[in-house]
């Protein structure tokens, strides 16, 4: 079984180890990464996780539920966060 120790991130399906090299492999490059799926599928886990891996750990991580944004304050929220609203 596979485990990313300290994320509750728990899968032994080839999908599943898959899913985890891709986020470890992203998580180190200076990309935004896209984590989709349905409610109670553990992506802010997954967000999490890729956080820890990458090189902006030591900063806050800041989980935005983009399902209870209005579509106008989601498109915001991406500019801001990427530098593209002002």
């Amino acid at each position: 079984m596979n485990e990313l120790p300290n994320h509750n991130l728990l899968g032994a399906s080839r999908c599943f180890r898959e899913a985890m090299d891709h986020l470890i492999l992203f998580a180190k490059t200076d990309v935004t990464i896209l984590i989709e799926g349905e409610t109670g599928t553990g992506k802010e886990l997954a967000a999490r996780a890729a956080h820890e891996f990458s090189d902006r750990q030591g900063k806050p991580f800041i989980p935005v539920n983009c399902g209870a944004l209005p579509g106008n304050l989601q498109r915001a929220n991406y500019l801001a966060a990427t530098g593209g609203l002002y």
